[in-house]
């Protein structure tokens, strides 16, 4: 989930779109309009978790680092 923010979609390659692989012939542009409307709208909420755990790992390293 956290590599979703950084890593969001895959790349093709362009002998794949020349070639017809089976990843281009099952590609529906419908649903994968539906996906990217739906990674939005979770979108900030995996801002807020990604902001937490920072919060979380800097005070750990605070608490260590002033030991």
């Amino acid at each position: 989930m956290e590599r979703s923010l950084v890593y969001g979609s895959e790349a093709v390659i362009p002998i794949e779109i020349s070639v017809e692989t089976r990843r281009i012939q099952d590609f529906n542009t419908k649903k994968n309009e539906k996906r990217c409307m739906e990674d939005l709208d979770i979108l900030e909420e995996r801002r807020e978790i990604a902001l937490i755990k920072e919060a979380y790992y800097k005070q750990k390293l605070e608490k260590y680092y002033n030991k």
